[in-house]
């Protein structure tokens, strides 16, 4: 796409009940933007938590990334959830002294979510890259707004190749880190560690089996080149979930151990990216023949003081458990079905988003968003989400006053993202065809 790319304004039709025009998101097209049916702000008081003017946001062809766009009037009086500030530059960021920050949530887009799109907290739509046909599993922007990385499926068939690419908004060009060109290697998982660094785990030489180690690599965003991760000791570590502070000074990661006739070791650590050094927060044991993990989907808070972990197996049931970065169990949850990857408030609050399935006043279980907040030490049901769907890939505004999550339909399959307020109020449908949100303060000048 050529000359600028802006948000389109959303459309709010009359009908009572929210509902989303469907989405033509694929290569060459815009995205339109997502219509709610309130009319005024008064009939709707979810639209107390949104933006009182619908965010334009323009991608010119400046070295800064996105360029400052236009802002249209909503017609009611209420008070922007994420205002601009000032942003300071930080350490290898391509953010100029006179750039802003502003609010918004890339999603992956279309059908096959093969799509990269921003999405402003009201619902306008663009598309950054229209994709090349693989599907798009994560989105994490960078620290300071200027990138976002991606892990895609590139194998096909039977295939589970997976790479990251990192799309650069200044540039509008999309690299993918590569660790060899002559041979066969796949990703696992990846964490910004600064703008232009990501550590991510790599499998490499073909096949691997079940509960194996990856490499740990670190890639510039910049150029594609990279790097072993290694150790105090010189050797490159080994792991497989990958999770950073928000300075990118530690990174939590998984790694599996000994393994037994009836038994695997899995080990939950943290590195410290100045020294090196790796300390055991967690051991456990997971059955060799069941299906699940010690720790998974782990997520290091922002500040690196805690971590959230998920014991995982259909045999062994389903559990979610917080531990200090000093390696003390902050909370455990009673047994739960199916939870999910969580995210942390990033205002430092310590609370958690996660999702499962729990049981309604009926008695029926359905999909639900859960807090954990470490000031009643305890999970708060925030919402169930409509009969036949279930929540995934949570993301929280920068104010931590309003979650994002994808909203996954079973029969028939379909994908959404939403959005809530931390409070549990006003579920609002941002886009259809959509899944995996990351929010952040993204670059603007």
């Amino acid at each position: 796409m050529r000359g600028s790319l802006g948000f389109v304004v959303a459309q709010r039709p009359r009908a009572q009940d929210a509902v989303s025009t469907v989405l033509d998101i694929g290569p060459g097209a815009t995205l339109r933007g997502v219509g709610w049916a309130a009319n005024k702000c008064e009939e709707d008081p979810s639209m107390k938590r949104t933006w009182s003017r619908i965010i334009v946001i323009v991608v010119a062809l400046a070295a800064a990334g996105l360029a400052a766009g236009g802002l249209a009037a909503c017609g009611c009086s209420t008070t922007s959830s994420s205002p601009n500030a000032s942003a300071s530059p930080t350490a290898g960021s391509s953010v100029g002294p006179s750039a802003v920050q502003q609010s918004a949530i890339a999603v992956a887009g279309g059908k096959d979510s093969t799509v990269l799109a921003a999405v402003s907290p009201d619902g306008a739509a663009m598309q950054l890259d229209p994709g090349d046909g693989h599907p798009i599993r994560k989105l994490a922007w960078s620290p300071d707004g200027t990138r976002v990385a991606m892990l895609k499926r590139v194998g096909s068939g039977q295939d589970d190749t997976s790479a990251v690419f990192v799309y650069d908004l200044a540039t509008r060009t999309t690299t993918q880190i590569v660790i060899a060109y002559d041979m066969k290697w796949t990703v696992a998982d990846f964490a910004w560690l600064s703008p232009t660094q990501v550590a991510f785990s790599a499998f490499v030489g073909g096949s691997h089996s079940v509960r194996a180690n990856a490499g740990l690599y670190v890639g510039d965003a910049t150029t594609g080149h990279v790097t072993p991760l290694n150790g105090a000791d010189g050797k490159q570590l080994q792991g497989v979930s990958l999770s950073a502070s928000a300075d990118g000074r530690t990174l939590a990661f998984t790694r599996f151990g000994e393994k037994s006739a009836n038994t695997v070791a899995e080990d939950l650590l943290l590195l410290d990216m100045a020294s090196k050094s790796v300390t055991t927060i967690a051991s456990g044991k997971i059955a060799a023949d069941v299906e699940g993990d010690a720790f998974a989907n782990q997520l290091l808070s922002p500040d690196a003081s805690l971590i959230f972990t998920e014991q995982t197996g259909s045999d062994v049931g389903f559990t979610v458990t917080i531990y200090s970065s000093g390696g003390d169990r902050k909370w455990r949850s009673e047994p739960m079905s199916l939870p999910t990857t969580a995210a942390w408030d990033p205002t430092g609050s310590e609370r958690v988003v996660f999702g499962g399935e729990t049981h309604t006043a009926g008695g029926s279980l359905a999909g639900s968003i859960l807090v954990y907040d470490p000031a009643n030490a305890q999970a708060t049901l925030l919402s169930h989400l409509q009969q036949g769907h279930d929540s995934d890939a949570f993301a929280w505004s920068p104010d931590g006053t309003t979650i994002a999550y994808t909203s996954i339909g079973r029969d028939p399959a379909t994908t959404a993202v939403w959005t809530v307020s931390a409070d549990g109020k006003g579920a609002k449908l941002l886009l259809k065809d959509a899944i995996a949100p990351s929010w952040g303060m993204v670059a603007v000048k």
